[in-house]
């Protein structure tokens, strides 16, 4: 028996990543390219509303991230082509998203604001914006780890009920589960998006590898990516997911505030 398809490839890819919701990618300044090129390319982001410095970041891709799964050797229709790759393409979205979050540190962010996580409330939000203000930007995301978001929702039930995104001010507020464990006691942050620039881009196949790739690009999230298929002759299995190469740099740093527990020291005056 084999994988049979029962109509255009591109379809299932299309399905696929019409499923991912992943709301935090319009927290940042982004630039998903369509074209498959190599590790090591630099893409150029441009940086709409940065008016204190260049408006365009050229921004290395030199990480590269994958999603694979084998494919039972048994007919399978169009719908679990779809689901599966699915599976692969928020896999592959989320490493690209909590790269950009990890340069998120002191070094490249000076700014913060101390919070007690379990009391987080909306006086918090609003001191958060008013700090944002201060700082040239009064737009944009707070973003918060489980917990501090957790202690939103119960602290201000009674407004929120219990969305997972909501607008505050001209802010967007959404729970992150995975922001960057990097000893720097990073909570949450409040930011424009261009604090970050992120790019990415699909990979060229290697030459010697006969495959099957579809780029398609999310009308939710505007992210693209290629849903690659191949046969693997040394483990005679027919492979299915995704493999992008993508980058992020710090950019304007008075754009982000960090929310912290406690405060970092660093060697920057």
């Amino acid at each position: 028996m084999s994988i049979t398809l029962n109509s255009d490839y591109k379809i299932v890819a299309q399905k696929a990543i019409e499923k991912i919701k992943l709301d935090v990618l319009e927290a940042i300044t982004s630039k998903f390219s369509p074209q498959a090129v190599k590790k090591g390319c630099s893409i150029t982001v441009p940086l709409v509303g940065n008016k204190k410095a260049v408006p365009f970041c050229p921004v290395l891709l030199d990480q590269s991230s994958d999603s694979f799964i084998p494919l039972p050797d048994i007919e399978i229709t169009n719908d679990k082509l779809a689901d599966f790759a699915a599976e692969d393409m928020y896999a592959v979205a989320k490493k690209v998203i909590n790269h950009a979050f990890s340069k998120v540190t002191a070094a490249n962010y000076k700014r913060e604001y101390m919070v007690t996580a379990a009391s987080f409330s909306i006086s918090d939000i609003v001191k958060l914006i008013q700090l944002a203000i201060t700082s040239g930007f009064s737009k944009g995301s707070i973003v918060l780890n489980t917990e501090v978001y957790g202690a939103l929702l119960n602290n201000n039930n009674h407004i929120l009920q219990g969305k997972n995104i909501f607008k505050f001010m001209n802010f967007d507020i959404m729970g992150y589960a995975d922001l960057p464990n990097n000893s720097e006691n990073l909570v949450g942050m409040i930011l424009n998006p261009v604090a970050i620039a992120c790019a990415s881009s699909p990979v060229l196949s290697p030459e010697h590898l006969k495959t099957q790739m579809q780029v398609v690009t999310s009308t939710n999230t505007g992210i693209s990516m290629g849903l690659i298929k191949f046969y693997d002759n040394n483990s005679g299995k027919t492979y299915q997911g995704v493999h992008l190469i993508h980058g992020s740099i710090a950019t304007q740093s008075d754009s982000l505030i960090r929310i912290v527990t406690t405060h970092i020291k660093t060697n920057q005056k």
